[in-house]
C-alpha cells in the first residue's frame, strides 16, 4: 500500500479519488439510462406488434381475413392510443360532408369549413 508523504501528493491524491469517484458514478448513470432507454423502447414496438397481431385476429373473425388498409391503419392506431373513436367520428363525418357534396355537384371548401 503507498500513501503520499509530501502535501502536493496528498492534495493530487484526493484530487484524483473525488474525480475518479465521479466519473464512475457518472458512467454508471449513462450506462444506466443507456439500458433504460433501450428497454422502453423494445416495450414500445413490443405494444405495437401485439396490436397488429390483435387486430389481425380481430380481422379475421369480423370479416373472414379481409379488411381494408384504411380500417387496419385505424384500428391500429385506436389500440395504440394515438387516436380516439369520436376522432374517428369526426374524420368519417366530414368524409361524408364531403361525399355528399361531390355527389350534390357542390365545391370541397364551403361544406367542410362549416362542419
Amino acid at each position: 500500500d503507498y500513501t503520499p508523504s509530501s502535501f502536493y501528493g496528498k492534495i493530487f491524491a484526493m484530487v484524483w479519488m473525488v474525480t475518479a469517484t465521479g466519473l464512475l458514478s457518472t458512467s454508471f448513470g449513462a450506462l444506466l439510462e443507456a439500458l433504460i432507454a433501450m428497454r422502453k423502447e423494445q416495450m414500445f414496438e413490443r405494444n405495437i406488434w401485439e396490436s397488429i397481431s390483435t387486430s389481425n385476429n380481430v380481422a379475421e373473425k369480423v370479416s373472414k381475413g379481409l379488411t381494408s388498409r384504411a380500417d387496419f391503419i385505424l384500428y391500429s392506431m385506436q389500440q395504440m392510443g394515438v387516436i380516439t373513436s369520436s376522432q374517428i367520428d369526426s374524420m368519417s363525418e366530414k368524409y361524408d360532408i364531403l361525399v355528399s357534396s361531390m355527389e350534390s355537384g357542390g365545391g370541397v371548401d364551403g361544406p367542410l369549413d362549416a362542419a
